[in-house]
C-alpha cells in the first residue's frame, strides 16, 4: 500500500541561513516550501507539492555545501510525489540522487541518510526477489541508524518498524519472518501509542497495518475491532477524502468478504475507489 509520506519535520541538519536578502531568489526560502510541499502531500494535495518543490529546487545550488543538504531533502519529496502515484522507476533514481547528494556532502550517519535508506527500501519491493532482499537490508540499515540517531521511543523507528513488518509480511520467506513482520507490526503500533496516543492519525495508520496482518493471520474478529478503532481517528483528523482511508476501507473491505458480509463489503470497496478517484 503506497501511502504519502509522514510530516515529520527532522531536526536540521544545517542552520537556517540567508545570502543576503535575496528574496523570492534566497535559497535560504528552500527549506520552508520543502517543508510546506511535505505536509502538502500527506493531505493529498500533490500538484501543491509539486509546485513547492520545483520552486524550492530552483534556489538551490547543489555545489555549496549547506544547499546540496537542503537539496537532498528537496528531492526526496520531489521522489515521494512519485512513490505516491506509482512512478517507481522516477522516485528509485531520485531517491539515489538524495542520498548521493548527502554522501557526497559528508551527510551519511544522519537522520536525513536514513529517511532516504528507507524510501529506496520501499521502492525495492516492487522489483524481484534479488531487488526485494536489498531493499529489505536498506530497510533494517535505516532502522538501527534511527534507533541510534533518534532513539527506540521516535517517529522514525515507528515507522521503520511499520515497513520492516509491511515488507516481511508481504514479501517475507519463511514462518519465521512471517512472526517477526508481526512481532514488528504491533512494536510500531506500541510506539505510535505512547507517542501520540490511542487518537491519533499515525497510531490510526499503525492499527490498520496490524488489522491488515491480522485478517491474514485469519484472525478476523480482532482485525475487524483494529480496522474500526482506525478508520474514525483518520477521518477525523484528515477529513472523508483522506488517502489514508482507502487502504483502511480495503482492510475492512477483505474482512467482510471474509465473514460473508458482502453488501457491506461492496460498500467499504466502492467508497476507496470513490475517495481515490476524487483524489
Amino acid at each position: 500500500i503506497r501511502r504519502p509520506p509522514r510530516a515529520t519535520l527532522l531536526p536540521y541538519t544545517t542552520p537556517f541561513r540567508s545570502n543576503g536578502g535575496k528574496g523570492p531568489n534566497d535559497p535560504a526560502l528552500a527549506d520552508p516550501l520543502n517543508d510546506l510541499a511535505t505536509v502538502y502531500l500527506r493531505i493529498g494535495r500533490f500538484e501543491d507539492a509539486r509546485k513547492l518543490v520545483d520552486r524550492a529546487q530552483s534556489l538551490l545550488n547543489p555545489a555549496v555545501h549547506w544547499q546540496a543538504l537542503v537539496l537532498a531533502r528537496v528531492e526526496t519529496n520531489k521522489a515521494w510525489r512519485a512513490y505516491a502515484w506509482g512512478e517507481t522507476g522516477l522516485a528509485d533514481k531520485w531517491f539515489s540522487d538524495a542520498r548521493d547528494l548527502l554522501q557526497k556532502n559528508d551527510a551519511a550517519d544522519s537522520l536525513d541518510m536514513a529517511e532516504v535508506l528507507n524510501d529506496l527500501g520501499l521502492v525495492m519491493e516492487d522489483g524481484n526477489d534479488a531487488i526485494q532482499a536489498q531493499g529489505r537490508r536498506l530497510l533494517y540499515r535505516a532502522w538501527e541508524l534511527r534507533r541510534q540517531l533518534a532513539g527506540d521511543l521516535s517517529p522514525e523507528c515507528e515507522e521503520s518498524l511499520s515497513n520492516l513488518g509491511m515488507n516481511l509480511l508481504f514479501h517475507g520467506d519463511s514462518p519465521d519472518d512471517l512472526q517477526l513482520a508481526i512481532a514488528s507490526l504491533h512494536k510500531a503500533l506500541d510506539v505510535a501509542q505512547k507517542l501520540w496516543g490511542p487518537d491519533h492519525p499515525e497510531t490510526a495508520m499503525a492499527l490498520a497495518n496490524v488489522a491488515m496482518a491480522d485478517q491474514m493471520l485469519q484472525q478476523t474478529d480482532k482485525a475487524a475491532d483494529e480496522i474500526r478503532q482506525a478508520l474514525p481517528i483518520t477521518t477525523k483528523a484528515f477529513g472523508p477524502l483522506s488517502l489514508d482511508r482507502p487502504s483502511e476501507l480495503q482492510v475492512l473491505g477483505t474482512i467482510l468478504q471474509s465473514q460473508e458480509k458482502f453488501p457491506e463489503a461492496e460498500a467499504a470497496f466502492k467508497e476507496a475507489v470513490t475517495i481515490k478517484e476524487s483524489v
